[in-house]
């Protein structure tokens, strides 16, 4: 039997889920809270993934990202690692992308904002569309190691009444549409 130690063959160790931030409120805060639906798909998320081997959880340093996370913190007992978001952006989610492949035999959460898409493709997966600023819904699942096949969107939480805009992405690849 041959041996794969140190062969091209991937071990799918690490799984990502990412989020955006649950509802926040739309005022003139700097830093706005959730929400009451906010703090439900919180709950939601915590609910969501209680069983899924979380084992770290990183945030950006926004009140609503941190509160998103909090639910499932506490009931994992995990603190959170939090990445302060950058100027420009994408210094961020390099710094994101860096942490996760410290982590790399880890369960993650990562909860973000609307730029969550970048943080899949500074990990190797494909550049998706920037989430709509009316969907707080989506759960991606990202397997790094398997690239542009290792991601999963999923929804969680309450239902949303989500535009047509916003309700599907487009192909990731010519043979399959991701929905």
């Amino acid at each position: 039997m041959q041996s794969t130690e140190g062969s091209s063959l991937y071990k799918p160790t690490q799984r990502i889920f990412l989020v955006r931030h649950a509802e926040r409120f739309n005022d003139s805060r700097e830093d706005p809270p959730l929400t009451a639906e906010g703090r439900e798909r919180a709950k939601a998320l915590a609910y969501t993934l209680r069983d899924a081997g979380v084992t770290a959880i990183i945030t950006s340093q926004w009140i609503r990202a941190k509160d998103t996370a909090q639910p499932l913190a506490d009931l994992l007992k995990i603190s959170p690692q939090v990445i302060p978001t950058a100027d420009p952006p994408h210094g961020y989610f390099q710094a994101t992308a860096n942490a996760l492949r410290r982590l790399k035999d880890d369960t993650v959460l990562v909860v973000g904002h609307i730029t969550i898409p970048n943080i899949i493709a500074e990990l190797g997966g494909p550049q998706l569309p920037t989430i709509c600023e009316s969907v707080f819904s989506d759960l991606f699942l990202l397997v790094p190691a398997l690239g542009w096949d290792g991601l999963t969107r999923l929804r969680y939480g309450a239902v949303e009444d989500i535009s047509r805009r916003c309700r599907n992405l487009p192909d990731l690849r010519s043979d399959q549409n991701y929905q």
